[in-house]
């Protein structure tokens, strides 16, 4: 009888553990050198549902040295197939007069699919050097 409860134990963890794998969130922040966003960030996501709806945001953790309400981004995805799409995204920022760091949830894209499996691989390119940025990043996050 404790060998039967111990391979239900087993069979219910592992089940868990793969529903907890499949979904929940990504997210992948990069630091800005001396609180400056000038460079591309790469980010690389890799892929095994094909099946789940997905909604994609932008992460911005800024300070109050940050001077503009709004920054535009290049967004670009290739997929693990090699399809490219490239668009422009604005990111309307509301200032802060915090003295930590915010952190602010832009949604990119609702109810999306990743319909390859693989590593899909994102940048995103601000059109202008923006002052007060500490850090940059993508949140993947199971759609409800």
């Amino acid at each position: 009888m404790t060998l039967r409860a111990g391979h239900t134990v087993a069979a219910a963890c592992a089940m868990w553990l793969t529903a907890c794998a499949s979904g929940g969130t990504t997210v992948e922040m990069h630091d800005m050198a001396d609180l400056r966003w000038s460079d591309t960030v790469h980010i690389s996501v890799d892929n095994d549902d094909t099946l789940s709806m997905r909604d994609l945001s932008v992460v911005v953790r800024y300070n109050r040295q940050l001077k503009t309400d709004s920054v535009t981004v290049d967004i670009t995805t290739m997929t693990p197939d090699s399809l490219h799409l490239e668009e422009r995204f604005t990111l309307h920022i509301p200032p802060t007069n915090e003295v930590h760091a915010v952190e602010r949830i832009f949604p990119y894209r609702r109810n999306a699919r990743l319909l390859r499996s693989g590593i899909y691989q994102f940048t995103l390119s601000s059109q202008e050097e923006i002052v007060g940025v500490e850090s940059v990043g993508l949140m993947i996050d199971t759609a409800e």
